[in-house]
């Protein structure tokens, strides 16, 4: 029942997201997103440094109008953050959430107000790399550097072989297989080592056991 809504959840998103663009310096960067009406977009705010660890709600986003979302996934479901004009983030229950801390190298589901430009910002982070425990099963993380990441790039330590990354592509997901010994390899068994996942696009990564996943700076 869990893999089946699980399942759910990502085939509800994926209808909705839409591409993001990011630019960086060396120590400052932003990603902007435009959120269709009632759509979602995968942000990837936790590319950026703010508090340590990762980046709060107040300290990531801007440009927001009232009324935007975020669904941050906590392994069964989704904690949703709701934003109101004058007032700030709060949580389900209606306490303030301002100081909720996205961590490194996770992904949110973010949605809003239609043609609303969120911005996302913060410094680059520079540590030499960033390392995140990942449960077994559905992660939504992403690359906590503001870099292109190939799936070759992707710490293979905690992998058994039977992990799976779903990258969404404007309409659905493209899936790739991870086979211990082998690589990465598409849904028609063409070698995928070399695909990258672009800046500021969040992924949902299928583990089969837990472990910690390694991000290393590639700049």
């Amino acid at each position: 029942m869990k893999k089946i809504i699980i399942a759910a959840a990502l085939t509800a998103c994926a209808a909705v997201v839409t591409a993001q663009t990011v630019t960086s310096a060396n120590i400052v960067g932003y990603a902007k997103n435009v959120q269709p009406a009632g759509g979602f977009v995968m942000a990837a705010p936790a590319q950026f440094a703010g508090t340590a660890g990762g980046v709060t709600l107040d300290e990531t986003f801007s440009g927001v109008v009232g009324g935007e979302q975020v669904y941050v996934y906590n392994g069964v479901t989704y904690d949703i953050y709701s934003y109101f004009t004058g007032y700030g983030w709060f949580d389900g229950g209606f306490a303030p959430a301002g100081g909720t801390v996205m961590s490194e190298g996770t992904s949110v589901w973010l949605t809003g107000a239609p043609a609303a430009e969120t911005i996302m910002s913060g410094e680059v982070p520079s540590a030499a790399s960033v390392t995140n425990a990942v449960s077994a099963g559905f992660n939504l993380i992403s690359n906590p550097y503001p870099v292109a990441l190939k799936l070759d790039d992707i710490d293979l330590t905690a992998f058994v072989g039977g992990e799976q990354v779903f990258v969404f592509n404007g309409l659905t997901y493209d899936i790739y297989s991870y086979f211990a010994g082998y690589g990465w390899f598409d849904g028609g068994f063409t070698p995928a080592g070399s695909v990258e996942i672009p800046v500021g696009q969040g992924f949902w990564l299928s583990m089969v056991g837990a472990g910690d996943l390694v991000f290393n700076k590639a700049f």
